[in-house]
């Protein structure tokens, strides 16, 4: 009750625009923060329809709790062997977060293994949308649900997530990069940050707008595999973006002046005041460590 309370309490809040406030009649804010939690409740049916083979919940109550993780595991396993021992299995793994989410479609080993987990595929996303609309009054976007192979590109969470053989032993690997329009559209902010329309400002205030939008662009990506090119060359474009910015601010001093007055081409880059540009390419790159997290709460 009580969170059915906090619940209505954010839905009749209203927005404050611009200075404004406007109340809300139905749905909530683009941005918002309740938006989350309201995906996690209208898309939990979606792990309540795999169950089987993720999480079942159906465990016995007097075990402790450090036992019921791993007989989750142990019950989960067991049901995606049985399924992919039948002539004509199909395992479903769902893998979501917040609004945002992949079915892993796994048909058991034979010939026509590919094209009967297309037809598999292709039925589950008809059954699912019916689920959705009938249970929760959702419809699934037909332009961003696919079905597609896991050795081609998957849009999941602003990041390129697909399966390919590894470049030292060979093996096939899951790997995600960062997507080539994600990477242009920061070109675009970072473009429109330094217009002509802004000479009027100094350097420092645009290396106070522009280092959070490096910083954070630079630690979302930098579990993906080689987000390091990608960072060099993101800093390649904001070394010269903001030097033609400074050349049209100061069109008759000469680079040596310009130089020495904002920093030169050392790692360092531009600077100004107590701001000096950030380089993502200082960030550490490394894979995302699964090893440090704690097992999830399924209770």
């Amino acid at each position: 009750m009580k969170l059915n309370r906090l619940i209505r309490a954010f839905l009749k809040a209203g927005v404050l625009s611009e200075s404004q406030f406007l109340r809300t009649e139905t749905g909530t804010p683009q941005g918002g923060i309740l938006s989350p939690l309201l995906a996690n409740v209208a898309l939990g049916i979606i792990e309540e329809r795999y169950e089987r083979f993720v999480w079942p919940r159906r465990l016995n109550r007097t075990r402790r709790y450090r036992k019921k993780v791993e007989t989750i595991q142990k019950w989960a396993w067991r049901a995606r062997g049985q399924e992919r021992r039948r002539p004509n299995g199909v395992v479903f793994i769902p893998i979501r977060y917040a609004d945002d989410f992949l079915i892993l479609v796994g048909a058991s080993a034979g010939p026509q293994q590919d094209e009967r987990a297309r037809a598999a595929a292709l039925r589950e996303k008809e059954a699912l949308a019916m689920d959705l609309k009938e249970r929760m009054g959702l419809e699934l976007s037909e332009t961003k649900t696919l079905v597609t192979p896991v050795t081609r590109p998957m849009r999941f969470l602003g990041h390129h997530v697909y399966v390919r053989p590894h470049p030292a032993h060979g093996r096939l690997v899951s790997t995600n990069v960062v997507p080539r329009d994600r990477s242009q559209r920061l070109r675009e902010v970072i473009k429109d940050l330094f217009r002509r329309k802004r000479l009027g400002l100094t350097l420092e205030e645009q290396l106070q707008r522009l280092n959070p939008l490096l910083r954070g662009w630079g630690n979302y990506y930098r579990h993906a595999w080689g987000a390091k090119r990608v960072f060099a060359r993101l800093d390649n474009y904001v070394w010269w973006t903001i030097f033609r910015w400074l050349k049209k601010r100061h069109p008759r001093v000469s680079m040596r002046r310009l130089f020495a007055q904002y920093g030169n081409c050392d790692p360092s880059g531009w600077r100004d005041g107590g701001q000096t540009c950030f380089r993502m390419a200082t960030l550490t790159v490394e894979q995302f460590k699964m090893g440090s997290l704690r097992s999830p709460c399924f209770a």
